[in-house]
């Protein structure tokens, strides 16, 4: 049978409302307004946001770390400080160890995904607000028409929850995956912690079939390497954040799309509004200014990542025998992106992990330490997507 908007189904005759769906939403609407109302506009939700990616979390098992596997993280740390000593002239900043439940990463990193996320969730936020007023679509019966135009027309409020939820999931969904607190290519920890999430890296190592211990040790290594270099260079992490924040000022909304989502929604499923606004109404072709904004972003991080695959390839040496198998793991994964990078792609429309990333490590190898550590020096020194493949051509300052 079809279904017209809003879950009504046609008949040959009048047919009275279904008060309790109809109340179910009522009552979803309500509760979002007022929480959305307790929001500055323009701000980002973000108790509801920890609020929901704890859910996410507690919806799979996230074991607290035990002392065995603490100290088996501060040794591996150990052994990456040492390794890293003269493999690059990166000094290794003051550093503590520490291994994470999911729970923990989540703490660890929450202020530090603020940034990131700020500039795209505001300005989907702005552009809605900015959208023209909504019309009912055809068919709607009058009586729920007139009750629920104003409440739509309150969806640039609305708007702050349900962005919230989304991180929240998005969140959620990368704390049972994540390994470390560089996961996504810039250190998402701002207390100088080198630290693994155990559960995460065990069940990693058991899909490969490796010896947990190697594994956590090469991440470990990766890890020391990257919180290095961020240290060496405070100017990173600002200018990726600027050129996500670039990219986020020309979010814009599809109106059109907006009205078909909201003509879909079902009054049976109290998740279909939130279910309506994650369909693609955000989904619209890159400006000028977005495209080179994210093919910074981009480069940025085929940079940063092809340094520390080249310095943990070379720190490690022949000292670890599953090493190769490892790094490759790690390529495929960084390269294809595991179901958490996903979600957040299709949330905040970032692919935040390299593209050229055996180019760019290949390129790094074949400058002598010197010249490789001095590039990051100046954002003007560093080497273009040309470069990385024609790296003979390629002038060091």
């Amino acid at each position: 049978m079809n279904q017209v908007p809003f879950g009504f189904t046609p008949n040959d005759g009048p047919q009275p409302f279904d008060l309790s769906n109809m109340g179910a939403m009522l009552q979803q609407l309500g509760a979002m307004m007022q929480r959305a109302q307790s929001i500055p506009a323009g701000q980002i939700d973000w108790d509801t946001v920890r609020q929901t990616a704890r859910q996410a979390i507690a919806a799979s098992p996230d074991p607290s770390v035990v002392d065995a596997e603490r100290e088996r993280v501060r040794a591996a740390n150990e052994l990456a400080q040492l390794w890293l000593d003269g493999i690059t002239d990166f000094a290794a900043p003051t550093l503590a160890s520490a291994a994470w439940s999911r729970s923990e990463w989540l703490e660890a990193t929450f202020d530090l995904w603020k940034p990131i996320v700020e500039p795209v969730a505001k300005s989907m936020q702005r552009s809605v607000g900015e959208s023209t007023s909504m019309q009912m679509p055809e068919g709607v019966p009058a009586e729920l028409a007139a009750m629920l135009t104003p409440m739509l027309q309150m969806a640039a409020q609305m708007s702050t929850v349900m962005v919230a939820s989304q991180v929240g999931q998005a969140l959620g969904s990368l704390a049972t995956e994540a390994w470390s607190a560089s996961d996504i290519g810039l250190p998402m920890n701002k207390d100088g912690v080198t630290a693994l999430v155990t559960s995460n890296t065990h069940a990693w190592a058991g899909s490969l079939e490796l010896d947990v211990r190697d594994v956590e040790t090469h991440l470990a290594v990766r890890e020391a390497a990257a919180q290095r270099l961020f240290a060496a260079t405070p100017w990173l992490r600002t200018r990726l954040q600027d050129a996500i924040a670039e990219y986020a000022a020309g979010v814009t909304v599809d109106t059109e799309r907006l009205r078909e989502l909201v003509a879909d929604i079902d009054v049976s499923d109290p998740d279909a509004l939130q279910a309506a606004m994650q369909g693609g109404a955000f989904e619209v072709p890159l400006s000028p200014g977005q495209t080179a904004a994210l093919a910074r972003v981009e480069s940025l991080l085929t940079l940063i990542e092809g340094w520390v695959d080249h310095i943990t390839t070379i720190a490690i040496g022949d000292r670890i025998g599953t090493s190769i198998a490892i790094r490759e793991a790690l390529r495929r994964r960084r390269a294809a992106g595991g179901p958490s990078e996903k979600t957040f792609q299709h949330l905040i429309g970032l692919e935040l992990r390299p593209k050229k990333l055996r180019e760019a490590s290949s390129f790094w190898a074949s400058l002598d330490q010197a010249k490789r550590d001095s590039v990051w020096t100046h954002p003007d020194f560093l080497p273009s997507v040309d470069d990385l493949e024609n790296p003979e051509s390629f002038v060091t300052p």
